[in-house]
Formats: structure tokens, sequence, C-alpha cells
């Protein structure tokens, strides 16, 4: 997995001979359950001296105590690795506290530390009759063992109980989000499933660029693209295209894309609002108040979304903020414009794609059908030259290409405007969108 150096300062932090608590705080698919699975012994070597612990909560635990669970993992951990006797040391009459308070006393009369590794923590406690015993009971484990959380929420936010207890005032939080350029790269450039599956440099790229940095994502597109090399000896040698990229890894990833939809549906389609050029402030003062309304409202939904790491600031232009992906960007454009009310998708009776590559006489596979077929399918929503770029040319876009193939477009849509009802609008600044027309009376 990519960034070394975070995963580096937590092993810093477990290996520490004090015990400490490691919250790592972010939403769903960000990564927080691979840094817990590369925090096991045999991937991470640096941790050979501990006992590793790894309970994932999400599961069904219905008639299981999670405490119990616990005591049974380490005490498995503790006799294989360790060979300790009375490690089950723990009669199984004693309640789970009494265990888990045995096992550590006998790992520390052996100068064993246990890393015990919790994930979906936050979800079981919401359903939790009694929280606070679980605040107590990590307090009590946190004077023996290495503990690393992965919630969504840092844990005073999840019950007020927990914030009262001195275990979360020993807690260290880490937030995840997207990787940057370079660990993605690492992240692309490690990941192989045999014999020439090493992604090109330019593979990479053009990956990075299509699918984002979302961590989870990312190594479920990589996985495919090696999947494309493997089949592929001719790509092995030329690399893989966007097309390639598009019509392998988008159906693989629009269940993803689908979930978040369901999470963040509202979101998106009120940032997707945002985004619409707003008038100038009038004379009228209310209009000026709803004005820096709306303002306030934006900013709060873009936090929102920046915290989910499905939208990010643009680093060299402050306060404009991208998709983290070109590719979930053009599955929110589907989106919105799905639900958009008839009269607002177009005002004039679409017609399919293949039919009007038939009437403009443009070959499919062509950069005009790519382009032809990208605006066509999220009509009515504006599509940004950077987006239009990397979907059609990739790495090396031609001088002027985008201008050029669009000049193309409109002469033939002018040439037959009697029977297609569409045309082709530059938004200044940003990029083209395609706009259906009522019919000509």
């Amino acid at each position: 997995m990519g960034r070394q150096g975070f995963l580096g300062s937590i092993v810093a932090l477990v290996t520490d001979p004090e015990p400490v608590v490691v919250n790592l705080v972010g939403p769903r698919w960000i990564g927080k359950t691979s840094v817990l699975k590369c925090l096991a012994p045999d991937i991470t070597p640096a941790l050979n001296e501990l006992a590793y612990v790894y309970i994932d909560l999400s599961q069904d635990t219905e008639g299981v105590e999670p405490l119990a669970l616990i005591a049974d993992e380490l005490t498995q951990a503790l006799q294989a690795r360790y060979s300790l006797r009375n490690a089950g040391g723990s009669r199984p009459e004693k309640s789970p506290e009494k265990r888990l308070r045995a096992l550590c006393d006998l790992a520390q009369a052996h100068h064993v530390r246990p890393l015990i590794c919790i994930d979906h923590l936050d979800k079981y406690l919401t359903k939790a009759r009694n929280p606070i015993d679980w605040g107590s009971s990590l307090t009590m484990l946190a004077e023996f063992a290495s503990l690393v959380l992965a919630t969504e929420r840092t844990l005073t936010d999840i019950s007020p109980e927990l914030s009262a207890s001195p275990f979360v005032h020993r807690t260290i939080v880490l937030t995840l989000g997207l990787l940057d350029e370079k660990d993605a790269d690492e992240l692309l450039a490690a990941f192989t499933i045999g014999p020439g599956t090493e992604l090109s440099a330019g593979d990479r790229e053009n990956l990075i660029r299509m699918v984002g940095r979302h961590p989870y994502i990312l190594r479920r597109a990589a996985r495919q693209a090696n999947v494309l090399l493997q089949e592929s000896p001719e790509r092995q040698q030329k690399g893989i295209s966007i097309n390639d990229i598009r019509a392998r890894i988008e159906p693989v990833l629009r269940p993803l894309f689908e979930a978040l939809w369901r999470e963040y549906g509202d979101l998106l389609r009120r940032y997707h609002a945002s985004l619409t050029p707003q008038g100038q402030p009038g004379a009228d003062g209310a209009t000026r108040r709803d004005l820096e309304y709306e303002k306030a409202a934006a900013r709060a939904v873009r936090q929102e979304l920046q915290r989910a790491a499905l939208i990010y600031e643009k680093r060299d232009r402050q306060n404009e903020f991208a998709y983290f992906s070109t590719l979930f960007e053009s599955f929110v454009f589907q989106k919105v414009t799905s639900i958009a009310p008839p009269a607002e998708a177009h005002n004039g009776k679409p017609m399919p794609l293949t039919d009007m590559l038939a009437v403009l006489d443009i070959r499919e596979g062509t950069r005009e059908s790519q382009l032809l077929g990208l605006l066509v399918d999220n009509a009515g929503s504006v599509i940004k030259d950077p987006q239009l770029e990397a979907a059609i040319w990739g790495r090396e876009v031609p001088d002027r290409a985008i201008v050029t193939t669009v000049g193309r477009l409109r002469g033939k849509l002018q040439q037959h405007e009697s029977k297609i009802n569409g045309r082709i609008v530059r938004v200044r600044g940003t990029g083209y969108t395609f706009q259906w027309q009522p019919p000509a009376m």
C-alpha cells in the first residue's frame, strides 16, 4: 500500500514502549481497513514483537459479545506467537472484561504487548445499549495494549459518555483523505497480479487522471488494469488507452459510485447546483442577503464533500474545487441530468446517439464520436475542458484539439439542424455543454 510515511508514523506509535490509542477517522472506502490490514506482522515486519488481533465489528455479531471475541482472538495470538501456557487462562465462566484483564496481565508479565485493531467501532457503538461500558473496557485495554480503532467519526462525536472517558483523552486522531500524487503513483507501481502486468508511467498517469486518488477505488481500478495487461500482450507494449479504462473499469466502479450516490446524493445535487453561475446582487438588500445565504450554504456543502473526499480544492486555485475522479464526475452529471425535470433536461426530442452519428456521417470510435457521445450523455451539464481532454485524448493532447473537434461537430450539426434539434454551447472559461433545442416551427 502507498502512504509509507503515514503507515510508518502509525508503526512508530504502536511500537513505542508506552501503549497508545490511534483513532483512524474518515468516510467509507477511504482506506481505514486497508491501513488496519497493513498493520499485520506478516505485512509489516516491524510489528513482529506485538501480539496482533484484528476484529471487524461490521460482521454479524448478534448474540456474540465483541469483548469476548477480542478475548478469544487475543488468547489465540498469545498461544500462537509466544506459546504462552495458560493464555487460555481465562475460564469461560469469567466475564469478558475479567478475561481480558487476565490476558493483559499475562502478556505484561512476559513483556508482550498486544496490538488490537478494531474496525467499524462507531457502527457498533451507535447500536450498543451501554456504550459507557465500552469506554471503561477500552480504557482498561489501553493500559496494556496498543489500540488502533477505525471509525468514520471521532469517538467524542459518537457518544457523550465516551467523551467523558479518560480513554478518549489518550487518543491520537489521524484523518484519512485522498492520496497525494506521489503516493497514488507508488500504489499503482507496486500493484501487480503477475509477470507482465507492471503499469508503465503513462498507464499510471492515465489511470489516476480518470479514476482519481481515492485509495480504495484506485486499488479496484488497478486490479482491472493489471488484468487488461495480462490478457493482452499488445497492451503490454503499447500501454492502456483511455478507452480501455472507460470500457473495462467504469462498469466495475459503477456499483461503488451508486453506493456513494445513495449516501451523498443530496449533497452532490446541491453541489452541482452551486456550480451554476449566480446572478449579480441587485440594489435590493434582500437579494444580496439571499446571495450571501446561498454562498454560505455552498461552502457548507463543499466542506462536507471534502470531508468525504469526493471533491478537493485545487492546489493552485483557492476556493476552486474538483471531483476526485473524472469518471465519478461524469457519473454525477448523468445522475443529476436524469433526475432533472424533462423541460430542464432538454426542450426538444432527443435523438439516439447512434442515429445522430449516422445522420452526421461520423464513424463510431473516432474522436468526434467520443466527444459528441460524452456531451450528449451529459446533455444540459457543463463538461470541463480537462475532463474532455482526459476522456478523449488522454495524456497527449494536440494543440487546440478540443476547439478543432468541436468546430467540426458544430458545422455538421448546423448542416443537419432540421433533423437534429441540438447544439454545442461553449461556457466561457469552463467547458462545453450539449443543449436540445425546440424543433423549428
